[in-house]
């Protein structure tokens, strides 16, 4: 299905109240000038690969891992993939693209139409991560999770645990990704051979979640588990961190991956599991073990549990500081204290790490 301007609409405003992004800027916003057409105007037969004046889903995934695209077209492409991103939760494939869809869409961005002027967004948002990207695999010796923002894609269930890991065990998180000489790394999973990657390329980084300015250990990481995941289910996608940010997915898995142990989770719609869980809760961070929640559609990261105050620690891999509408809890950077006889009224449920 090629791209147009009514469909593309649709599936736009069908993805924010799926993903509560932010809103989308007044049609005065287009007013702005943006060079993000001229770019993929001037890339455009570059990532035709065959030749054939429409842009597939493959041809702009395959174009994403190649290192040589870099600043303003690693952006547009970014900007493109996030499209595709929407197109892909309404029909289950991917849209393709055309020179004149990209002619047009310019015309309508010059009009304030939310569709072109949310491709401007997505292309300013890749240029604004690329520049602030350090090329460490850790650039302070240790994994944070001050920096990770999930942005538009479906990986909370992937980031929870991780951020649980960074802040209950980083030292072996750390120890999972180990530099080569060839400017490769090799992650190493529970339970799968090792996975030799190279480093993420700046379209990756303007796409998918990243770390920031605390290194690219997190893309890494997420891509060996996509090839874990791709491979345990028999997924083929060109481009891997697809498989991770597309359809969510399990943070009990991602916990057996990481850790090697198995989880167990505790509905708080049980009223037995209920009235036990701050005993579950102290001994899992007595123990240090990994701890993540959720809401419906969402999963978060539980990081601390502070007796004086009978509250734990939640961290939102959106990262933002804002009001959580789905709790009603005021974030700082992701973060926020809940008391715990709110926190099994607010959430679903809790999926703890088992040692054996």
């Amino acid at each position: 299905m090629s791209l147009s301007f009514e469909n593309t609409k649709l599936v736009f405003f069908a993805f924010l109240s799926v993903l509560f992004c932010d809103k989308i800027p007044p049609a005065d916003a287009a007013s702005k000038d943006s060079d993000f057409f001229d770019v993929v105007s001037a890339n455009f037969a570059v990532w035709d690969l065959n030749r054939d004046g429409i842009l597939s889903g493959n041809e702009i995934a395959r174009a994403l891992q190649d290192p040589a695209c870099r600043g303003k077209a690693a952006a547009a492409l970014a900007a493109l993939k996030t499209q595709e991103r929407l197109d892909m939760r309404k029909d289950n494939r991917f849209s393709d693209f055309t020179l004149k869809e990209f002619e047009d869409l310019r015309t309508a961005y010059k009009l304030g139409g939310k569709p072109a002027v949310s491709l401007v967004k997505y292309y300013n948002n890749g240029i604004g991560k690329i520049e602030k990207q350090a090329p460490q695999l850790f650039k302070y010796g240790s994994p944070h999770i001050t920096h990770i923002r999930q942005g538009q894609t479906s990986d909370c269930y992937f980031l929870a645990p991780v951020a649980s890991m960074t802040e209950q065990r980083s030292e072996e998180l750390v120890r999972m990704i180990e530099p080569n000489r060839d400017d490769t790394f090799t992650v190493r999973l529970k339970h799968f051979e090792p996975i030799v990657l190279a480093a993420p390329t700046e379209a990756e980084i303007a796409t998918y979640t990243d770390a920031g300015d605390d290194g690219i250990w997190l893309m890494l990481l997420e891509k060996a588990y996509a090839t874990v995941k791709a491979s345990s289910k028999n997924i083929d996608m060109v481009e891997e961190l697809d498989v991770t940010a597309l359809h969510g997915g399990n943070s009990g898995r991602v916990i057996y991956y990481l850790t090697g142990h198995k989880s167990k989770h505790f509905k708080f719609s049980d009223p037995l599991l209920r009235d036990g869980i701050r005993g579950v809760i102290k001994e899992a961070f007595a123990r240090h073990r990994l701890v993540t929640t959720g809401v419906p559609g969402h999963c978060l990261a539980v990081l601390r549990y502070d007796e004086p105050s009978d509250s734990v620690l939640i961290w939102n891999p959106w990262g933002s500081t804002r009001l959580y509408k789905a709790v009603g809890m005021k974030m700082e950077h992701g973060y926020f204290w809940i008391s715990l006889s709110d926190f099994v009224q607010r959430f679903s449920g809790i999926t703890v790490e088992n040692e054996e």
